[in-house]
C-alpha cells in the first residue's frame, strides 16, 4: 500500500463505522411488500450494497490495494515485527478475526461480486432495484458480524470508538426517512 499504516488503520476504522451507518440504515428501514417503483428499496439496496462490499471487502479480500484486514495484518507485521516473530497478542487478534471471517462467509449466500453489486444474470431486472429489498433478513446477522468486527479492531488499534464521525448523515437519513413515510415529502 502507498499510505502509512497508521491511515491505512484509520480507513479501517472508518470502513468498518460505515458499514455499521449502512447496516443501521437498512434497519431503520420498514420492508414491504410493495412492488411499485419506490425510494425506500432503492435507499435500502445502495445502503445494503455499500456496507456488504465494504464487510466484504475488509474481512475476505487478499487483494493488495484494499482494505482489508489481511493486508492491515500484513502492513502491521511488516512495519512492526522484523524478526518474523509472531507476538501473543498478534496471534490473539488474528484468533478473534477468523470466527468473524466464517461468520460472514456462511451469512454470505450468493458469490458478491457477481450478484448482488453486478446484477449482470440473465433474471435480474434494474427495475428491480427500486422494488425488491435484497434480503432483508439477514440485516441483524450483519449488524451482529460489524458490531463483532468493531469490538476485537478498535482493542487490537486502541481506538476508542466514542467518535461517531457520521452520526449527521444518520440523523439526516433518520429525518428523511420518517418525513417519506409520514407523507410530508
Amino acid at each position: 500500500m502507498k499510505r502509512s499504516f497508521k491511515s491505512l488503520e484509520y480507513e479501517i476504522i472508518y470502513q468498518i463505522l460505515l458499514c455499521e451507518l449502512c447496516f443501521d440504515i437498512c434497519n431503520s428501514i420498514e420492508v414491504t411488500q410493495d412492488k411499485r417503483d419506490n425510494f425506500l428499496p432503492y435507499y435500502y439496496n445502495l445502503n445494503f450494497i455499500k456496507g456488504l462490499i465494504s464487510l466484504h471487502s475488509l474481512l475476505l479480500s487478499r487483494q493488495k490495494g484494499e482494505f482489508s484486514i489481511e493486508n492491515y495484518i500484513s502492513e502491521y507485521k511488516w512495519n512492526f515485527l522484523k524478526n518474523n516473530s509472531q507476538p501473543d497478542y498478534l496471534q490473539n487478534f488474528e484468533k478473534n478475526i477468523a470466527p468473524i471471517r466464517i461468520s460472514f462467509k456462511k451469512s454470505l449466500p450468493i458469490p458478491l461480486r457477481d450478484k448482488i453489486a453486478a446484477h449482470i444474470d440473465e433474471s435480474f431486472f434494474q427495475s428491480d432495484f427500486t422494488r425488491i429489498y435484497i434480503m432483508p433478513t439477514l440485516i441483524p446477522e450483519y449488524i451482529k458480524i460489524i458490531s463483532e468486527l468493531k469490538n476485537v479492531f478498535f482493542e487490537f488499534s486502541n481506538y476508542v470508538g466514542d467518535d461517531r464521525p457520521f452520526r449527521k448523515i444518520k440523523k439526516q437519513s433518520d429525518s428523511v426517512l420518517e418525513r417519506l413515510v409520514g407523507g410530508t415529502i
